[in-house]
């Protein structure tokens, strides 16, 4: 019934932990996909020792392209009716798999979405995530999930939803997922969501949401194409406000963590390519979002922005950047101590 399509790059360390997790969902996950994107940590030695014990596991090795063309690769080649697009360093909750399920047949829906929780590693400390799920079913008011979760792995979708309307990932280091699961919102005519924890989301220093370079450039690419889909399928004004406070968003997270990118050069770079995108942001839009929490968090959110603007020239020098970097690795360091005295 469920095909989960894995893309590995280098993968080996987590893989075995990860597939275990998908194993435990029992028989309704009927092929796992492992799509091998040029790994060179002998991951494609370990997924065939796996298949000699699971039937249903399958590879498909590929020249190194990114998580994009591996997660494109394996869609088509998927055969039943949902798939699933889990990372190889995440886990499954026990259960997860048939219950998002179980809700996707009662209601028809074109996917379903579930909640998350960050798993730390080291440590193995589960902690929740900014965002909580409700059990709901979605059609007209799908615009108030525009920016949820922006990641494919707590999401089952119809593997004839996606091939239907060509929704493939496109090719950017960061913001393809944001990009991907806005346009299926968009396309979708029937959501359904689950509060049950479908993903847990493992953190590390090595994970991508730890990465500080020049790639965070993508996010401006995929935002600027989410804004031509909107145009496209000839969406109401509506949504380009949702997608404005999406924006809002992301631009404010990335001004705070400009310190935290090690190069001078880089730093100076991305703060003056945001700002140019900030700028053009019509803020005053902003003021037709409905609920409440959602204008005092861009009221926040445009303040801290407007703030760092003002003493960017000190936030991102050299010493700053530094001191964040040294904190940021401090506290790093005495989290790990914390969960040592605690074994």
């Amino acid at each position: 019934m469920v095909t989960v399509v894995m893309p590995v790059y280098n993968g080996a360390q987590y893989f075995s932990e990860t597939l275990k997790s998908i194993l435990l969902q029992g028989k309704i996950i009927s092929e796992i996909i492992v799509v091998n994107d040029g790994s060179t940590d002998g991951t494609e030695k370990l997924v065939r020792k796996w298949m000699e014990k699971v039937p249903r596991l399958r590879l498909i090795n590929k020249e190194n392209g990114g998580v994009s063309s591996a997660r494109n690769l394996g869609l088509w080649e998927v055969k039943t009716k949902y798939v699933w697009f889990f990372d190889a360093d995440d886990l499954m909750p026990e259960g997860a798999a048939e219950k998002i399920v179980g809700r996707l047949e009662e209601t028809g829906a074109d996917y379903g979405i579930g909640n998350c929780a960050y798993y730390h590693e080291p440590g193995h400390w589960i902690s929740p995530t900014e965002l909580y799920v409700p059990d709901q079913f979605w059609q007209e008011d799908r615009i108030d999930i525009f920016s949820w979760y922006e990641s494919p792995g707590n999401k089952v979708f119809r593997t004839d939803f996606l091939k239907q309307n060509q929704l493939t990932f496109p090719n950017y280091k960061i913001g393809e997922d944001t990009c991907f699961c806005s346009k299926c919102v968009v396309k979708s005519k029937s959501i359904v969501s689950v509060s049950d924890c479908v993903e847990l989301y493992r953190i590390y220093d090595g994970s991508s949401s730890h990465r500080y370079n020049l790639t965070v450039l993508d996010k401006l690419k995929a935002f600027a194409e989410i804004r031509k889909f909107l145009k496209k399928e000839r969406m109401g004004s509506d949504w380009f406000v949702r997608q404005t406070y999406n924006e809002l968003y992301h631009y404010r997270v990335v001004f705070l963590t400009l310190p935290l990118y090690s190069n001078a050069r880089e730093r100076r770079i991305i703060e003056q390519k945001f700002e140019e995108a900030y700028r053009k942001l019509d803020l005053n839009s902003l003021k037709r979002l409905k609920k409440l929490k959602e204008r005092v968090d861009c009221d926040k959110y445009i303040r801290d922005v407007e703030l760092i603007l003002k003493i960017k020239a000190i936030y991102i020098s050299q010493p700053v950047s530094w001191l964040f970097r040294m904190a940021r690795s401090t506290k790093r360091a005495l989290r790990k101590l914390r969960k040592l005295k605690k074994k």
